[in-house]
Protein backbone atom coordinates (compact mmCIF):
# COMPACT_ATOMS: atom_id res chain seq x y z
CA UNK A 1 0.00 0.00 0.00
CA UNK A 2 2.65 2.74 1.15
CA UNK A 3 4.77 1.64 -1.73
CA UNK A 4 1.77 1.97 -4.70
CA UNK A 5 0.80 5.80 -2.91
CA UNK A 6 4.58 6.60 -3.24
CA UNK A 7 4.51 5.88 -6.88
CA UNK A 8 1.33 7.73 -7.66
CA UNK A 9 2.73 10.72 -6.00
CA UNK A 10 5.76 10.59 -7.88
CA UNK A 11 3.81 10.45 -11.19
CA UNK A 12 1.56 13.22 -10.22
CA UNK A 13 4.24 15.02 -9.70
CA UNK A 14 5.39 14.01 -13.23
CA UNK A 15 2.41 14.76 -15.25
CA UNK A 16 1.59 17.47 -13.95
CA UNK A 17 4.22 20.34 -14.65
CA UNK A 18 7.85 19.33 -13.27
CA UNK A 19 8.27 18.75 -16.86
CA UNK A 20 9.03 22.78 -18.42
CA UNK A 21 7.58 21.65 -21.75
CA UNK A 22 4.42 23.39 -22.21
CA UNK A 23 3.00 20.49 -24.17
CA UNK A 24 2.85 18.41 -21.28
CA UNK A 25 2.21 21.48 -18.98
CA UNK A 26 -1.41 22.32 -20.78
CA UNK A 27 -3.23 18.95 -20.01
CA UNK A 28 -6.34 19.25 -17.77
CA UNK A 29 -5.87 17.54 -13.60
CA UNK A 30 -8.38 15.88 -15.34
CA UNK A 31 -6.56 13.72 -17.70
CA UNK A 32 -3.37 13.64 -15.90
CA UNK A 33 -5.27 11.89 -13.32
CA UNK A 34 -6.60 9.04 -15.64
CA UNK A 35 -2.98 8.34 -16.83
CA UNK A 36 -1.66 8.31 -13.06
CA UNK A 37 -4.72 5.77 -12.80
CA UNK A 38 -3.79 3.94 -15.86
CA UNK A 39 0.26 3.85 -15.10
CA UNK A 40 -0.75 2.41 -11.84
CA UNK A 41 -1.45 -0.41 -12.89
CA UNK A 42 1.65 -1.54 -13.75
CA UNK A 43 3.86 -2.95 -10.98
CA UNK A 44 7.08 -1.24 -11.95
CA UNK A 45 7.53 2.26 -13.13
CA UNK A 46 11.01 3.50 -13.80
CA UNK A 47 12.46 7.08 -14.84
CA UNK A 48 14.37 7.21 -17.42
CA UNK A 49 16.55 9.70 -19.04
CA UNK A 50 15.10 11.41 -22.44
CA UNK A 51 11.74 11.96 -21.57
CA UNK A 52 10.36 8.57 -21.25
CA UNK A 53 9.24 6.18 -18.48
CA UNK A 54 10.11 2.54 -18.37
CA UNK A 55 7.32 0.24 -16.99
CA UNK A 56 6.91 -3.31 -15.90
CA UNK A 57 3.77 -5.78 -15.31
CA UNK A 58 3.64 -9.28 -15.31
CA UNK A 59 7.75 -9.21 -16.13
CA UNK A 60 7.49 -7.55 -19.43
CA UNK A 61 8.57 -4.22 -20.22
CA UNK A 62 7.29 -1.22 -21.80
CA UNK A 63 7.54 2.74 -22.12
CA UNK A 64 5.42 5.42 -21.74
CA UNK A 65 6.12 9.08 -22.21
CA UNK A 66 6.41 11.76 -19.39
CA UNK A 67 3.44 13.06 -20.61
CA UNK A 68 1.74 9.48 -19.93
CA UNK A 69 1.33 8.31 -23.62
CA UNK A 70 1.73 4.78 -24.03
CA UNK A 71 4.61 3.85 -26.36
CA UNK A 72 4.67 0.06 -25.75
CA UNK A 73 2.30 -2.06 -23.99
CA UNK A 74 4.38 -4.32 -21.37
CA UNK A 75 5.65 -6.84 -23.84
CA UNK A 76 9.59 -7.46 -24.27
CA UNK A 77 11.60 -9.28 -21.79
CA UNK A 78 14.27 -5.72 -21.23
CA UNK A 79 13.97 -2.42 -22.99
CA UNK A 80 17.47 -0.41 -22.55
CA UNK A 81 17.64 2.49 -20.13
CA UNK A 82 18.90 4.81 -22.65
CA UNK A 83 18.89 5.58 -26.36
CA UNK A 84 21.68 5.81 -28.62
CA UNK A 85 23.00 8.47 -30.11
CA UNK A 86 20.86 7.44 -32.69
CA UNK A 87 17.36 7.21 -30.74
CA UNK A 88 17.38 3.55 -31.03
CA UNK A 89 16.66 1.55 -27.32
CA UNK A 90 18.02 -2.44 -27.50
CA UNK A 91 15.08 -4.92 -26.33
CA UNK A 92 14.94 -8.66 -25.40
CA UNK A 93 12.57 -10.62 -26.58
CA UNK A 94 12.79 -14.86 -26.39
CA UNK A 95 16.56 -14.34 -25.33
CA UNK A 96 17.69 -12.67 -28.24
CA UNK A 97 17.92 -8.19 -28.61
CA UNK A 98 16.77 -6.58 -31.30
CA UNK A 99 16.44 -2.38 -31.52
CA UNK A 100 13.61 -0.06 -31.46
CA UNK A 101 13.51 3.49 -32.01
CA UNK A 102 11.69 6.08 -30.33
CA UNK A 103 8.10 5.56 -31.69
CA UNK A 104 8.41 2.02 -30.59
CA UNK A 105 8.90 0.73 -33.89
CA UNK A 106 10.89 -2.77 -34.44
CA UNK A 107 13.60 -1.46 -36.61
CA UNK A 108 15.87 -4.56 -36.21
CA UNK A 109 14.38 -8.02 -35.30
CA UNK A 110 15.40 -9.50 -32.00
CA UNK A 111 18.49 -11.93 -33.82
CA UNK A 112 21.26 -11.28 -31.62
CA UNK A 113 22.16 -12.95 -27.66
CA UNK A 114 23.88 -9.22 -27.00
CA UNK A 115 23.50 -5.80 -27.67
CA UNK A 116 24.80 -2.14 -26.88
CA UNK A 117 23.48 1.16 -27.75
CA UNK A 118 24.85 2.54 -31.17
CA UNK A 119 27.46 5.12 -30.99
CA UNK A 120 27.94 8.48 -32.82
CA UNK A 121 29.43 6.63 -36.02
CA UNK A 122 26.14 4.85 -36.85
CA UNK A 123 27.52 1.69 -35.21
CA UNK A 124 26.75 -0.95 -32.49
CA UNK A 125 28.20 -3.97 -31.06
CA UNK A 126 26.49 -7.33 -30.94
CA UNK A 127 27.25 -10.52 -29.72
CA UNK A 128 26.07 -13.54 -31.59
CA UNK A 129 27.51 -17.12 -30.04
CA UNK A 130 31.12 -16.47 -29.05
CA UNK A 131 31.94 -13.58 -31.48
CA UNK A 132 31.10 -10.06 -31.29
CA UNK A 133 30.51 -8.16 -34.38
CA UNK A 134 29.70 -4.24 -35.79
CA UNK A 135 26.14 -3.61 -37.09
CA UNK A 136 24.76 -0.46 -38.85
CA UNK A 137 22.00 0.90 -38.24
CA UNK A 138 19.79 -1.58 -40.83
CA UNK A 139 21.25 -4.36 -38.61
CA UNK A 140 23.77 -5.44 -41.24
CA UNK A 141 27.02 -6.73 -39.88
CA UNK A 142 29.81 -4.40 -41.18
CA UNK A 143 32.75 -7.01 -39.55
CA UNK A 144 33.99 -8.37 -36.11
CA UNK A 145 34.17 -6.00 -33.25
CA UNK A 146 37.43 -5.47 -31.79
Amino acid sequence: MKRNLVILMVLIALLTGCNSSNEYNSTSSEENEKRVAEASEFDSILWINEGYIRVKKDNKYGLIKNGGEVIIEPKYDYISDYMGENGYRYFEQDDLYGYIDEEGNVVIEPQFDDASLFEKDGTAKVRMGLTFYVINEKGEILGIAN
